[in-house]
């Protein structure tokens, strides 16, 4: 991937063409490529011996004749959770992706009910109270005395109609 630079010399009786060699500044990228190829060449080779040596353990195994003999356990097992975890994982997804516009517009509707609600009494009562002709329009609310230990006081409360 470098580059091959000409650079010429000029003499007094000739012209002389030198080559040099330039030194690319390549991106890193191109210098960790034949490394990251060379790791996979050694892994793939590895991988394959490590196969050629296996194979003759097992072609001589007793694992295909187990695993033919657990065949029909295993196909129950696979239609077990097939029925009672995937089926109804599937199901629910798909519920869930179909009623989100619903869940959403109900819990807006909810939001806004309840906003909608508080403002309307909210004005109400300033309503009541301008037409009762109260000088206050907001209710007074007074705090609480405190004994010498920091403690509310509480005090009998008479409401007069």
């Amino acid at each position: 991937m470098s580059t091959t630079y000409v650079t010429a010399t000029a003499s007094t009786s000739n012209l002389i063409l030198q080559p040099t060699i330039g030194t690319s500044s390549g991106s890193p990228i191109e210098k960790v490529l034949p490394i990251i190829f060379s790791v996979l060449s050694f892994v793939g080779s590895g991988f394959s011996l490590s196969l050629s040596l296996l194979k003759p353990l097992l072609v001589l195994s007793p694992l295909p004749i187990v695993l033919y003999l657990f065949a029909p356990l295993f196909v129950f097992i696979n239609i077990a959770i097939t029925l009672f975890v995937r089926l109804p994982y599937s199901t629910l997804a798909y519920l869930t992706d179909a009623l989100y516009p619903f869940y959403v517009l109900c819990g807006v509707a909810c939001i806004a009910g309840g906003v909608f609600g508080l403002s309307g009494r909210l004005l109400c009562r300033v309503l009541i109270r301008l037409v009762a002709g109260e000088t206050s329009v907001m209710p007074r609310v007074e705090s609480r005395k405190r004994d010498t230990r920091g403690r509310a006081r509480r005090e009998k409360v008479k409401f007069e109609d």
